[in-house]
């Protein structure tokens, strides 16, 4: 490698193999270092939860195909890649790393394997429908779910007798964070109007509306206004407004399937205290750097 001495100073000796060594054992080591003071609490919290949440996506969705509501999938998708991306921004404020080390890679083969569970699950759903009982059909995911709890379980167990680390300061919730919140809120009521219609050309328009507005967020996934933006920024208000959200479209959904007939005006209900959550969730929250 070139060197590009100060002007006027002449050019540094280059160092000995062994001195290179010496620092690249050095550098290596630091990274060790680097890595042990990683508190690992909140991703292996997030880790489990993340495991709770797919096995309880996939079980509702096989209860939904094979009650033959084949269109309302597409709504519990809508849930499933709104959660994983808002936790993604969640395990990034708890200190994640992006860097290949022992603790990322068991993470990353976990998650591929609770993927792949979730997708022969859905394949037993759909190919053999009424051939293979549910409680067969969910065992791939099953296990592939409590392998995952397990690595956050694992985590957290890594974590014990370290000290914890400073509370690191969050971003500012502001727009167009605000905006985000407000957008996925009203979409949250919106389905649950839907659902009540019955009304299948109107539940596989808005369907549409909430895959392109995934979409959209998806791109600009590390922007300001994407989702993972907003695991970064959210607190308290704005999870108990996204979680009364997810239980009201998942209820409904399942309500349906089962053949439970939800009235416009119960619907409707449910969707205005949906939107009074979002409300108050959009204008709640510090505008400063804080620590809550």
């Amino acid at each position: 490698m070139d060197q590009q001495p100060m002007r006027g100073a002449a050019p540094l000796e280059p160092p000995t193999p062994d001195v290179a060594r010496r620092y690249l054992d050095e550098a290596e080591a630091v990274r060790e270092r680097r890595n042990a003071q990683v508190d690992t609490r909140p991703q292996g919290w997030v880790t489990i939860v993340t495991g709770v949440l797919v096995l309880g996506f996939v079980a509702s969705s096989v209860v939904v195909l094979r009650a033959g509501d084949s269109s309302a999938v597409s709504l519990l998708v809508f849930i499933m890649i709104a959660t994983s991306q808002i936790s993604s921004g969640v395990s990034e404020r708890g200190g994640a790393l992006r860097h290949p080390t022992k603790g990322r890679v068991l993470h990353g083969v976990a998650l591929g394997l609770v993927c792949a569970s979730a997708v022969a699950s859905f394949l037993l759903a759909i190919i053999k429908q009424e051939s293979v009982p549910i409680p067969l059909t969910l065992l791939p995911v099953l296990v592939g779910a409590v392998l995952f709890i397990a690595v956050g379980v694992v985590q957290l167990r890594a974590a014990r007798g370290m000290i914890h680390p400073p509370r690191r300061s969050r971003p500012p919730f502001a727009w167009p964070a605000r905006g985000t919140t407000l957008a996925l809120g009203v979409l949250l009521s919106g389905i649950v109007v839907m659902r009540s219609i019955a009304d299948p050309l109107l539940v596989s328009l808005f369907a549409i509306v909430a895959g392109a507005a995934i979409l959209i967020a998806s791109i600009g996934a590390a922007s300001e206004w994407g989702l993972a933006h907003l695991g970064e920024v959210w607190r308290w208000p704005q999870y108990l407004m996204f979680f009364a959200g997810v239980v009201g479209v998942t209820g409904t959904v399942l309500l349906q399937s089962s053949g439970v007939q939800i009235s416009f005006a119960m619907a409707a209900a449910v969707a205005g205290v949906l939107l009074v959550l979002t409300l108050a969730a959009s204008l709640l929250g510090r505008r400063a750097d804080d620590h809550g």
